[in-house]
C-alpha cells in the first residue's frame, strides 16, 4: 500500500523536479494535508508560473531580431504546448485512475512551464 510520503515522494521522482527552482515551487503544497488541497495549491501557483512564462513570451518576442525568427518562436511555442502537454499526461500514468494522478500532471505542467520561461529569458537577452 503507498503512504502519502511514498506517493509524494514517487511523485517527485517521476515529474522530474530535479531542479531547486522546480522544488522550490512544489514544496509549499507538498507541506498540505490531502490530495485535493495539494491539487489546488498546484493550480494556484500554475496561474503564477504561466503569467510569469507569459510575461518572459512578451519579452522575448520584443527583442526577437526579425519576423522570421517571431514566426520561428511561435512555431516552436505552439509545439512546446504539446509536447508539454502530451508529456505531462504520460507523467500522471504512473497513478493512472487514483487520486494522485492529476497531481503528477499538475506538478508537471508547473514544472515544464518554468524550464520554458526560464530558456525563452536566455534566447534574446536584453540588449541595453
Amino acid at each position: 500500500m503507498f503512504t502519502f510520503a511514498k506517493v509524494l515522494s514517487l511523485g517527485l521522482l517521476v515529474s522530474g523536479l530535479s531542479s531547486m527552482a522546480s522544488a522550490q515551487t512544489f514544496t509549499p503544497c507538498a507541506d498540505l494535508g490531502t490530495t485535493h488541497e495539494i491539487y489546488q495549491c498546484l493550480v494556484k501557483e500554475y496561474a503564477r508560473v504561466d503569467a510569469r512564462l507569459n510575461k518572459v513570451w512578451k519579452l522575448t518576442l520584443e527583442r526577437s531580431p526579425s519576423e522570421t525568427a517571431r514566426k520561428a518562436l511561435l512555431s516552436a511555442q505552439k509545439a512546446w504546448i504539446t509536447v508539454r502537454d502530451l508529456d505531462c499526461i504520460v507523467v500522471g500514468k504512473e497513478m493512472e485512475g487514483g487520486t494522485f494522478e492529476k497531481v503528477l500532471v499538475q506538478s508537471c505542467l508547473n514544472e515544464r512551464t518554468n524550464e520554458r520561461t526560464h530558456f525563452l529569458g536566455k534566447i534574446f537577452p536584453d540588449r541595453n
